[in-house]
């Protein structure tokens, strides 16, 4: 039982260290011998900078992520206008705000108002309008790639 309790410990102390916790000392009241060793590290108070590697990090992989999901948008959204055009006859644009309408119309009202209530009126018809009028795959896929290039997947990162 008690090999079993320490490889715990090691295992936990081995994964603390991963995360940049270091050992801090024990109060003096509660002492073992695991504790004198240094291998339990205090799990409560990280160093800053192993806080901040890992909120960077965090930040980062959710960076990755959602370009690598807008990028998947913007595959489903190309595909769809392959089939749209192949079902035309002939090349046929899906605009993005068409799809958005088709998708889900109160989420994009709600955008409308948030934008020319609450940041500028005139953000809305020449900027907001204007881009919704592009194709939905290229609205998807520019800030996706975007972001997949701006955070590459690095040997010592995630």
């Amino acid at each position: 039982m008690n090999k079993m309790v320490y490889g715990i410990v090691r295992f936990l102390a081995g994964v603390a260290r991963e995360f940049g916790l270091r050992p801090r000392r024990p109060v003096a009241s509660v002492r073992t011998p695991i504790m004198d060793a240094g291998v339990l590290p205090s799990l409560s108070r990280p160093m800053p900078e192993a806080s901040e590697a890992i909120g960077q990090r965090i930040a980062v992989t959710a960076a990755r992520t959602l370009g690598w999901v807008l990028v998947i948008l913007a595959l489903a959204a190309f595909a769809y206008e392959v089939h749209a055009s192949i079902q035309a006859g002939g090349y046929r644009m899906i605009e993005a705000g068409a799809l958005w309408f088709g998708l889900d119309v109160e989420s994009l009202n709600l955008a409308q108002a948030i934008v020319q209530r609450f940041i500028h009126p005139y953000l809305w018809d020449p900027v907001v309008a204007g881009m919704l009028q592009w194709p939905a795959w290229s609205l998807l896929g520019g800030p996706g790639v975007a972001l997949v290039l701006a955070f590459p997947v690095r040997g010592d990162q995630p």
